[in-house]
């Protein structure tokens, strides 16, 4: 099912998920690590998962449906 969506796990140790998604016209993953609360960073397409960067705008949990 997540293989659908194009959710894409990265890792095992630590669980490491990758989920596709366009910022600014550009495609990016966006990228969760267990142990983070949620997800708030990302890395551009063709880079690794050692550079990604925190989002400018990471959604309140309140506000996540």
């Amino acid at each position: 099912m997540i293989k659908k969506l194009g959710v894409i796990v990265v890792g095992t140790i630590p669980l490491t998920i990758h989920f596709p998604a366009k910022w600014k016209g550009k495609k990016i993953w966006l990228c969760w690590k267990y142990g983070e609360e949620i997800v708030e960073f990302y890395h551009k397409s063709n880079d690794c998962f050692e550079m990604r960067r925190k989002l400018s705008f990471p959604p309140k949990t309140d506000q996540v449906t």
